[in-house]
């Protein structure tokens, strides 16, 4: 059987090629000079070029004989059959249990709560992907009832999580006296949803030499556009004016602890279109305040396998001059012994 349907993909594929206006001679040359450039031919010379003597035969038939249709017709049959019986297992999985799960429940969750046990997490086919700090926690996941059954792999068992969805709303027990509300995002990863809580839309750089920024010592500066196409400047998804940053800042401040204090970073999220002299206002007001630790945001450029639940926390640091700092010239401190890179 195996030998046979080879057969038949390599007969297609000689007369896929053929199609294209390839001349059979050159073509039949080509595969021979291939044959003869292995390196095993001399040892095992006929073994290598009958399978190449039986394609070229078969290019030079125009008609199959009746030896050869009857093959195809046993073939054929044998192959669909094979073809659905592993494709109805991989659907039904191990133990013969639906493995999709209703597309009302796909989506990117956003928590209500601060006493949740994920801020966010994302369902989509038969993925229970949930985070927790920087770690992501990815499962396997099946309904039954009003359950979801996570497992870590195929065919091992799974932990039942008892969970309402009503609408946009989903809540989720994760243990027997203590659940979780959260509500479906119009998002599809964590940095537009910032984006569309904060009301604003941002042409956001993409980022290849990343890093990923401690939630606990970030807040988001971000300059977009509203909705009326105008020009938006907002502090953690609320609108606010410069003059209030330093007291804003400090608020931020207060909420960790003296030692991390000088870690705490602002990471921007600038439009692509809104005038550097604006940003370099919002800079400027951060060095009079001695509040240095600043990183670009954006996407992950090049990155497919960074989870959609961690894009609001990548950045680029930076670290902004002090405002006592002097300009010198690239000459002028390779003059001092000094090298820039």
């Amino acid at each position: 059987m195996r030998k046979a349907l080879k057969t038949t993909h390599e007969y297609i594929a000689d007369r896929q090629v053929l199609g294209k206006g390839i001349e059979m001679f050159d073509y039949q040359s080509l595969l021979l000079k291939q044959v003869i450039g292995y390196h095993t031919v001399e040892l095992v010379n006929n073994f290598n070029l009958k399978p190449i003597k039986k394609r070229i035969a078969m290019m030079n038939k125009t008609r199959s004989g009746m030896p050869a249709k009857l093959k195809a017709m046993l073939v054929v049959p044998f192959a669909l059959i094979i073809f659905f019986l592993f494709a109805d297992f991989t659907l039904k999985g191990t133990d013969g249990s639906q493995m999709s799960v209703d597309k009302q429940l796909w989506g990117l969750w956003i928590t209500q709560g601060e006493d949740s046990f994920s801020k966010s997490l994302l369902i989509k086919d038969s993925r229970f992907i949930y985070s927790e700090g920087m770690e992501i926690r990815d499962y396997l996941l099946k309904t039954e009832g009003n359950s979801l059954i996570l497992s870590e792999r195929e065919g091992f068992p799974g932990t039942s999580l008892e969970f309402e969805q009503h609408g946009d709303e989903l809540i989720l027990w994760w243990n027997d006296s203590q659940k979780s509300r959260y509500v479906k995002s119009k998002a599809e990863n964590t940095l537009d949803h910032y984006l569309v809580i904060a009301g604003i839309t941002a042409d956001l750089p993409s980022i290849s030499k990343y890093r990923l920024m401690d939630e606990n010592l970030v807040y988001r500066i971000s300059y977009g556009k509203d909705s009326g196409g105008g020009n938006s400047l907002a502090f953690n998804g609320k609108s606010f004016n410069l003059i209030d940053l330093e007291e804003l800042i400090q608020e931020e401040k207060n909420q960790v602890n003296k030692l991390d204090q000088n870690s705490l970073t602002a990471l921007f999220l600038i439009d692509r279109t809104i005038p550097m002299v604006l940003v370099n206002q919002v800079r400027e007001e951060l060095r009079k305040i001695n509040t240095l630790h600043i990183a670009e945001g954006g996407y992950p450029h090049g990155d497919m396998d960074l989870s959609p639940l961690l894009y609001h926390t990548v950045g680029l640091p930076r670290l902004l001059p002090p405002m006592g700092a002097k300009t010198l010239d690239k000459k002028e401190v390779e003059k001092r012994g000094g090298i820039i890179y």
